[in-house]
């Protein structure tokens, strides 16, 4: 059985390999898909969904209808939020679409 070291070791390893060929989404990126519910909490999961990142922007979908009075102002929030989680991800912005 493996180690969590050997584990941690493949993904330094995958994310060099992301980082030298210029893969365009490195495992940081694919972590904050597969870990949104966590970031962010499941109030907000439950009406927002990631789809994709490119220029370092974040594009969320809204998956239900829900009134927010002022969207930038959540968008930086979220934004904020996935950052003190300690997700160490590519984006710089976050954008509802």
């Amino acid at each position: 059985m493996r180690s969590n070291s050997d584990f941690d070791e493949i993904q330094n390893i995958l994310n060099r390999l992301f980082k030298k060929y210029k893969l365009h989404q490195p495992m940081e990126d694919n972590n904050l898909f597969l870990n949104w519910s966590y970031l962010v909490g499941h109030n907000i999961a439950d009406y927002f969904h990631p789809k994709y990142i490119e220029n370092g922007v974040l594009y969320v979908e809204k998956t239900q209808p829900i009134d927010i009075p002022d969207i930038r102002t959540f968008q930086d929030d979220l934004f904020l939020l996935i950052k003190q989680m300690g997700h160490k991800s590519s984006i710089a912005k976050v954008k509802i679409i």
